[in-house]
């Protein structure tokens, strides 16, 4: 539900003159235990919500997406294992687990299987090896996941090919193997789709609808690398925000600054509260946070109240400060992949749109190094020729920009 208040701001000089600011209060609820996670739109307010234990795998089904994160915030972990072709005979007796990998918060492309690929190896995607002649990806790797009941389970993702994730897992003793395949074009416009092991069963969580915000739980670095399970907010693909502190009216103070704009997936995060053993949770109460939606409105979000695991109760506060000309069938939204991207190669860039869409290669600087107008959805650009470096990728429609470093080593 919102609930609309009228801020009135009253200056005298010769006459009294009245500024209003509409500010719209959302409360929302991941229910007691924060049982639910949830998908909110900043212009519709909650659109979607799931059982935050219902899956323990999500797999991006962007089109060139490639990530599989684990739900890290029911406890799951994850660890290297070994070569493939020790499946038939792993076992976890006198096995010495390494440090698990975790997905990484500050980007969806950065899920639990992702880690540990070699950096100096571009086309190492963690868990497979992408094939730039045939652009699909494989594996000789396999990997040990603790449930949150303290089962393992080993797994592998064996490959995406045209669009289609296929992986097995199984009891340690070989027990219960399942293989199974969750295809990108049956969650068309969506960020994940979801998997639970137990029912062998996909999920489809996410909504048709858009949205900015995701709450969950998460595990996050709270600094000097501990690692704790928080409560908070995950910004969508494609959403941008800035935060504001030290404001003595977060409704109205401080200014938009898109230099300032962060596309980290934890830019929100969790510290916008803070708990207190004698009176529990309490909210930063000079914080704002501008932030740029997908069709590119801005918005000024606080968040006003914060309940705890009792009730998963919160409440945050939104006021539209500008609208977007663009329409959202024009967006210009666009991966580039792989980025890293090796000397001499190529690299692929997805883009929601290429209507009248010129990509434009600069130089840290800006100057022009090269340009192109494509025809397709998922145009090659031939980079063979650009020395290793920074640059920025630059798509453009005539009226709407948007840049994203590439990186060619």
């Amino acid at each position: 539900m919102s609930r609309l208040y009228t801020l009135v701001v009253a200056a005298f000089s010769i006459s009294l003159c009245l500024n209003a600011q509409d500010v719209v209060y959302d409360q929302l609820s991941m229910a007691p235990g924060y049982e639910n996670m949830l998908f909110y739109s900043l212009e519709n307010g909650l659109v979607a919500e799931a059982p935050m234990a219902g899956w323990d795998l999500s797999f991006d089904i962007r089109p060139m997406g490639s990530t599989v994160n684990i739900n890290c915030g029911m406890g799951h972990t994850l660890y290297p294992f070994g070569a493939l072709e020790e499946w038939d005979n792993a076992s976890i007796e006198g096995w010495e687990p390494t440090d698990p990998y975790r997905n990484d918060h500050t980007s969806w492309s950065q899920g639990a299987f992702n880690q540990g690929n070699d950096p100096s190896d571009s086309f190492d995607l963690g868990w497979g090896i992408y094939d730039m002649i045939t652009h699909t990806v494989n594996t000789d790797r396999m990997y040990v996941l603790e449930l949150p009941n303290g089962e393992y389970k080993k797994i592998a993702i064996l490959s995406l090919v045209s669009g289609v994730y296929t992986f097995k897992y199984a009891n340690m003793d070989g027990s219960e193997e399942i293989e199974s395949t969750i295809d990108k074009s049956n969650y068309p416009g969506k960020l994940c789709a979801y998997y639970n092991l137990q029912n062998h069963e996909t999920l489809d969580y996410e909504p048709s609808e858009a949205w900015d915000f995701i709450a969950m739980r998460y595990l996050d670095n709270i600094g000097g690398g501990v690692y704790y399970g928080v409560t908070g907010i995950l910004v969508n693909s494609g959403v941008n925000t800035h935060q504001k502190d030290g404001l003595f009216d977060p409704f109205s103070d401080g200014s938009y600054d898109p230099e300032l704009l962060s596309d980290s997936t934890n830019a929100i995060g969790h510290d916008w509260k803070a708990y207190s053993m004698t009176s529990g949770y309490s909210v930063v109460d000079d914080r704002c946070y501008f932030v740029s939606d997908i069709p590119g409105n801005i918005w000024r979000v606080v968040f006003t109240d914060f309940e705890g695991m009792s009730t998963g109760n919160m409440e945050l506060g939104k006021v539209l400060e500008s609208t977007s000309a663009i329409n959202q069938i024009q967006d210009l939204a666009f991966e580039i992949y792989p980025n890293p991207s090796t000397f001499g190669s190529q690299v692929r860039v997805s883009l929601s749109n290429y209507n009248n869409v010129s990509i434009a290669i600069r130089t840290l600087a800006g100057s022009l190094i090269k340009t192109t107008n494509p025809t397709s959805l998922n145009p090659m650009i031939d980079v063979s020729d650009i020395p290793c470096g920074a640059y920025f990728v630059e798509c453009t429609d005539g009226k709407n920009r948007m840049a994203k470093k590439l990186i060619i080593q």
